[in-house]
C-alpha cells in the first residue's frame, strides 16, 4: 500500500512540519515499510543544529525511523483503539549527514516487523542516504506496544 504525505498526516496525526516522511510503501507479505524523505538544501534544520557546520540530529533521524516504524504498527489498528506509545528506541549511528550546499539529499528508511505478541511490536529499522551506494547512517531496534483493549473517543 502506498501513502503520500497528505495520507501519512491523517494516518499518524503528525503536523506537516513535524513530519519526516514524505512517501511510504507498506508490503503486507513482507510486514514491511519502506519510507523516503528528501533533506533539501534550505531544511530549516541546517540553519539551526551546530551553526557553522550543520548536521542533521541524531534524534530526528530516530524520529523519522519511529515514524516508519508507526506507518507498519498502525495497518491493522482500528481507528477506535489508542495508538499506543513507544517502549523503547535504541539505535546506533554509523555516519552523519552534514549539510551539502546546493545538493538536496534523500533519506530512505526501512522497518520490518521482526515480532508481534499481545500488542507489542518490535521493528527492526535502517536509514539510508539515497545515493548509488545507499550509505548506512543509522540502524536499531524499535519496541512499541499497543493497547487491545477498545477506547471510546470522547467526542470534544
Amino acid at each position: 500500500m502506498y501513502y503520500n504525505k497528505i495520507q501519512l498526516i491523517e494516518l499518524l496525526r503528525i503536523g506537516p512540519r513535524f513530519l519526516f516522511i514524505d512517501e511510504a510503501e507498506y508490503s503486507e507479505r513482507d510486514k514491511s515499510v519502506v519510507t523516503k524523505y528528501c533533506l533539501k538544501e534550505d531544511h530549516w534544520i541546517f540553519e539551526s543544529h551546530l551553526l557553522g557546520n550543520p548536521v542533521f540530529p541524531g534524534n530526528l533521524l530516530s524520529e523519522l525511523a519511529c515514524q516508519s516504524a508507526m506507518v507498519n504498527a498502525y495497518q491493522d489498528v482500528v481507528s477506535n483503539y489508542d495508538r499506543g506509545l513507544l517502549r523503547s528506541v535504541n539505535f546506533t549511528f554509523f555516519k552523519k549527514i552534514e549539510f551539502y550546499c546546493n545538493r538536496n539529499q534523500t533519506l530512505l528508511c526501512t522497518v520490518d516487523l521482526m515480532e508481534k505478541k499481545r500488542g507489542i511490536s518490535k521493528f527492526q529499522a535502517k536509514i539510508y542516504l539515497n545515493t548509488k551506494a545507499n550509505i548506512l547512517i543509522c540502524a536499531g531496534d524499535i519496541v512499541h506496544s499497543i493497547s487491545l483493549v477498545h477506547v471510546k473517543k470522547s467526542s470534544v
